[in-house]
């Protein structure tokens, strides 16, 4: 399930019971998801920097599951030399 679609299981009528609701599902959601769900995000602002701001490619895939089994599964993922250098690149053209 969604993170969103259990906090909707919550009726709320105000702004800081839907902000409690929330965070009630946030720290109930299974780590390991949230972490599979961040390392893909990275993954996809990598590539959209690498594609210049456009979204004409497809999602990387690097294995989460045998990366995780092999006690290699990173908490995060760092950009690499080539994203760095365009985003410098681009910056100094601006």
């Amino acid at each position: 399930r969604s993170l969103q679609a259990m906090q909707e299981r919550i009726v709320t009528r105000k702004k800081m019971e839907l902000i409690n609701a929330v965070n009630i599902e946030f720290d109930n959601y299974p780590h390991k998801k949230l972490n599979n769900i961040f390392l893909t995000l990275q993954t996809v602002m990598q590539s959209i920097i690498l594609h210049y701001g456009g979204n004409e490619f497809e999602i990387q895939h690097i294995g989460k599951e045998q990366l995780e089994r092999q006690g290699l599964l990173p908490r995060s993922i760092l950009a690499g030399e080539v994203v760095l250098e365009i985003k410098n690149h681009h910056v100094e053209v601006e």
